[in-house]
C-alpha cells in the first residue's frame, strides 16, 4: 500500500523511534490515499 509506505518516509524523515497509524482511507479519487500517524521520538 502506497500509503504506508509515504507514511514510513515520513517517519524515517522525522527520525522518530516508532510511531502509530491512526488510519488510512482512499479518498473519492480513485487511487488516492489519506493517512494519519502518530511520531514518538
Amino acid at each position: 500500500m502506497d500509503a504506508k509506505n509515504a507514511l514510513q518516509r515520513q517517519v524515517d524523515e522525522h527520525q522518530a523511534h516508532y510511531y502509530q497509524i491512526l488510519m488510512i482511507n482512499e479518498t473519492v479519487t480513485p487511487s488516492v490515499w489519506h493517512g494519519e500517524a502518530i511520531l514518538y521520538r
